[in-house]
């Protein structure tokens, strides 16, 4: 899952919705258990074992943000879908050098904001402890 703990209260709260770092060099905040995948392509899926670690993680939806809002992250939105991931791009979590391209691309792929994030975990632990 993508939820540890009562993060609505945190400061810097998407962090936990990050157990999985897609970077190019350690960030200073990373915990030692989280699983690290560098990546060489635009995608994150791209050559990596990015959909391994997540399906063993028992994960189905995905919520993106990062740079480059209309290179990275766009192609690893299109390589979430094609992995057969629900994934959103999360609206003012991503950006690009030009911030009209950025704009495009959130309303284009119905970028969801911190309300629809929080209901769609909300709803998904509430499912997932009832089965439990």
């Amino acid at each position: 899952m993508f939820y540890t703990g009562d993060i609505w209260r945190k400061k810097n709260w998407w962090k936990d919705f990050l157990p999985i770092w897609i970077i190019n060099k350690r960030p200073s905040f990373r915990k030692n258990e989280d699983a690290k995948v560098i990546k060489t392509y635009p995608d994150g899926f791209n050559k990596t074992d990015l959909d391994k670690i997540i399906k063993e993680k028992g994960s189905n939806t995905l919520f993106l943000c990062g740079l480059s809002a209309v290179v990275c992250v766009l192609a690893t939105w299109i390589g979430a879908q094609n992995n057969d991931y629900t994934a959103f791009l999360v609206k003012d979590a991503i950006m690009s050098h030009n911030s009209d391209y950025t704009n495009h691309v959130e309303e284009m792929f119905d970028a969801v904001g911190y309300d629809v994030v929080k209901l769609i975990v909300e709803k998904k632990l509430s499912y997932s402890r009832k089965t439990n």
